[in-house]
């Protein structure tokens, strides 16, 4: 397992996607939520050291990237790290 010592959190519109992160790849499961399509996310300000993006931009219209990188950066800590991926060119 990846960081053990570690508490891992996650998010998706889908909730398939989310009962599939629930019983195949979340031991330390922090909070593990279905979101709606736009922000806010369920969490607390500066609440993860890491944020990942993975795929979603690409699934929005430009004016909501805005919005979703001003809602990522607002649950990572200051200094904390953010990946992001999509899967369409």
């Amino acid at each position: 397992q990846f960081a053990p010592e570690r508490t891992y959190s996650g998010c998706d519109v889908n909730p398939i996607a989310i009962n599939w992160l629930q019983e195949r790849h979340i031991r330390n499961a922090g909070e593990i939520a279905t979101i709606a399509t736009e922000p806010p996310l369920p969490f607390s300000d500066s609440s993860f050291d890491v944020v990942l993006a993975w795929s979603i931009f690409s699934h929005y219209s430009e004016p909501l990237h805005r919005r979703w990188l001003d809602e990522l950066a607002r649950v990572a800590v200051p200094g904390g790290s953010f990946s992001s991926r999509s899967t369409k060119a």
